[in-house]
């Protein structure tokens, strides 16, 4: 994308995994309830659904955030 996000399909085509900027991660963790609020609220939203936002970090190594 016009990000420059890496972006790939699990091995059973089942789950997109899209990495994100630690400005989007940080934007997310501070709407993540509302979110999950509406997509219970309104079981039939558009809003795609979110199974997990992860930080990851190896060693002295820069995070990377999925």
């Amino acid at each position: 994308g016009k990000s420059g996000a890496f972006m790939f399909f699990t091995k059973d085509q089942r789950f997109l995994l899209k990495t994100m900027t630690k400005e989007d991660f940080n934007a997310w963790m501070k709407m993540f309830k509302s979110y999950f609020q509406h997509v219970n609220c309104f079981k039939e939203s558009l809003l795609a659904r979110v199974y997990g936002v992860y930080s990851i970090q190896m060693d002295d190594k820069e995070p990377v955030y999925l």
